[in-house]
């Protein structure tokens, strides 16, 4: 199962090789499963703006999910655990095990992020293409706003767990060059 969780608003459990894809940030979202039932085999999502946030746990299958938004992320695939948050015109992709492939607007080769890397990518607005694109190791001191301890919880014997309340998501600063 991979999990894709967004902030402020749910926690939707999906399968693997679905492709969710952001076509704007607007206050609405639309195409989330119902509880107690499954989602479809893709879906589009609209998420309000500031924060969103995907994450794929997924360490035997390959999970991807398409990214068009303001912050220049084309597509994000791989294998492994990795998160991914929106903020703003910020986005960062962090790897936790093993490899993952971003595909970023205005580089043509794609960008490969390690396990213990994160990828931070700083997108211009009016052009809609990355202006800064940093791969570095993942900040051990930082809290982890993605990933908190003991989430997601269990789930209720017998019970739906499609859609369930998020924890708290930490604001992620921008970078100091």
């Amino acid at each position: 199962m991979s999990d894709f969780w967004l902030t402020t608003e749910a926690f939707v459990r999906l399968t693997p090789l679905t492709i969710v894809r952001f076509d704007q940030l607007r206050e609405d979202i639309k195409g989330l499963p119902q509880p107690g039932k499954k989602p479809a085999a893709s879906s589009s999502i609209e998420l309000e703006r500031g924060k969103i946030l995907v994450r794929a746990d997924a360490p035997t299958t390959n999970s991807s999910f398409s990214v068009t938004t303001r912050a220049c992320l084309s597509e994000v695939q791989g294998f492994g655990a990795y998160s991914v948050w929106l903020v703003n015109n910020r986005a960062c992709v962090r790897v936790r095990t093993d490899t993952v492939t971003v595909l970023v607007r205005g580089r043509a080769e794609p960008v490969v992020v390690q396990a213990g890397q994160q990828l931070c990518v700083d997108c211009d607005p009016r052009t809609n293409e990355a202006v800064d694109i940093r791969v570095q190791p993942t900040p051990v001191a930082e809290p982890d706003p993605d990933w908190p301890p003991n989430w997601p919880p269990p789930p209720p014997p017998g019970g739906p767990t499609t859609v369930v309340d998020p924890p708290p998501v930490y604001e992620i600063s921008p970078t100091v060059p």
